[in-house]
């Protein structure tokens, strides 16, 4: 992803990620800037699960 997307925008988490068949959709919760890792997301499911790992494993609904 290019540029850091605003808490509270709707994302797609990976099945990779999730462990799930398809994309799961949920909220972006937080932004952080790890040293080692990159940009990390947390975004929480309509479900309330929380999922959380680098950019790539989440786009933009």
């Amino acid at each position: 992803m290019n540029s850091e997307p605003a808490i509270g925008t709707r994302m797609m988490i990976s099945p990779n990620l999730t462990h799930k068949e398809e994309w799961l959709q949920g909220n972006l919760i937080e932004v952080e800037h790890n040293r080692y890792r990159g940009l990390v997301y947390v975004v929480k499911t309509d479900a309330g699960e929380i999922f959380f790992s680098v950019a790539d494993d989440f786009k933009n609904c």
